[in-house]
């Protein structure tokens, strides 16, 4: 749900007015004599005097602008746009919400709107559960290309064709991001949903849709390194693995260490995470001492940044924020390579140690392999529970079976 009063009253009255007018629509309203702010009321109400045809044609806009207007939203704006040799910075200087940011670029640059969505959704769900990252192919540019991504997506569609009757119709696009990294996207129906929905703007009917679910490849040709996701076990994120590598590199997939899976460390860019504990893990505060990233085309680059212990358990989040410059580095850039953490016991928690500090770093190592079992048991329910290790084998079985 979009809470147009307020996103109307977040976003600058010229820019909004030149909007309207690009749709050939204009309000009954005298935009000069609008306050300069708390004028969502104002706005509102002459929106609900449009039609409902009207309303429907402006209403996509409207829900882009409210998902992309967050500090996120514009560091990702300003940086696809750079792929395609657009600078934004001194555009958006002049406006002070991130609402009216995101609708400047939708304005007045269209011609890459929307590929600048994809690639935002796509650092989104970059920090989400579904991601699996595997090292080990060439570390090379796609050789044709072309015929190479067409065969992509027929072996994708055709393998959810006969796992369960969906991807009868599938598209596949191919986009590059730093010049050395290829994103694949692969839009594939599922079945058929009844669902009703307004007709024409004058009548609710029961109609047959087809929802798409997606699968998406990034490979990153100055490491071999090769993410993917896709919702499912590890039966099919394997398969699907197994197609991307012989199809673009006529091999079979690089081996993996069935006994430790890569660590998935990309939620932690995201200072909004809350890493949860329980009152049985005996934890009384987490702290992210420290964050390595490698920049994404960089090879085997890589840079810390350590949080002060003064400023608080988060405060290398804060450094983020300081630190990035939207012309240099952006967080879609980034990749965590390796975090630090301290937790600190409550006294009543029965762990011997006050505290213990370890690292955990792609693709599998970590510090606390020599600590006593009780602290490793705590840690491994804390990385599990974060989405940061994979649950044993057996838990991941009952996990594939459900």
């Amino acid at each position: 749900m979009i809470d147009l009063k307020r996103l109307f009253g977040q976003l600058d009255k010229t820019l909004l007015r030149d909007w309207f007018a690009s749709y050939g629509v204009e309000l009954d309203i005298n935009w000069q004599k609008l306050p300069k702010s708390r004028a969502g009321p104002q706005i509102f109400n002459a929106w609900s005097e449009l039609s409902i045809e009207q309303q429907q044609l402006l209403e996509p806009d409207l829900l882009e602008v409210n998902t992309l207007a967050h500090e996120r939203g514009v560091r990702g704006v300003i940086d696809s746009a750079r792929a395609v040799s657009v600078n934004l910075i001194p555009e958006l200087e002049k406006y002070e919400s991130p609402a009216s940011k995101i609708l400047h670029v939708m304005l007045r640059h269209r011609h890459f709107w929307t590929s600048v969505c994809r690639f935002i959704e796509l650092d989104i769900l970059m920090t989400k559960r579904f991601w699996h990252t595997y090292p080990g192919l060439p570390a090379q540019p796609i050789k044709d290309l072309k015929t190479r991504t067409a065969s992509l997506g027929s072996e994708v569609a055709a393998h959810f064709k006969l796992l369960d009757g969906t991807g009868r119709v599938h598209k596949i696009s191919h986009h590059v991001r730093a010049e050395v990294v290829d994103y694949f996207f692969i839009d594939l129906s599922s079945h058929m949903e009844r669902k009703s929905a307004v007709v024409d703007a004058k009548d609710i009917q029961l109609q047959s849709l087809w929802p798409t679910f997606d699968v998406v490849y990034v490979f990153d040709q100055t490491t071999g390194e090769l993410s993917l996701m896709a919702k499912g076990g590890r039966a099919i994120t394997e398969s699907l693995r197994a197609k991307f590598c012989r199809c673009m590199f006529d091999m079979a997939p690089p081996p993996i260490d069935e006994e430790q899976p890569p660590y998935q460390l990309g939620s932690l860019l995201m200072g909004n995470n809350q890493l949860p504990i329980e009152p049985f893990d005996g934890i009384s505060e987490v702290i992210v001492q420290s964050l390595r990233f490698r920049v994404v085309g960089q090879g085997k680059r890589r840079f810390l940044l350590e949080g002060d212990p003064e400023r608080g358990p988060r405060d290398v989040y804060e450094m983020i924020k300081q630190m990035f410059r939207e012309d240099v580095v952006t967080e879609s850039n980034l990749r965590v390579a390796g975090v630090k953490f301290k937790f600190i016991f409550r006294p009543d928690s029965g762990v011997p140690k006050r505290s213990v500090t370890f690292e955990v770093s792609y693709p599998r190592t970590n510090s606390f392999k020599e600590k006593p079992e009780t602290i490793r048991e705590i840690i491994h329910r804390c990385l599990r529970r974060w989405g940061i290790e994979s649950a044993p084998a057996a838990d991941a079985a009952v996990d594939l079976a459900a």
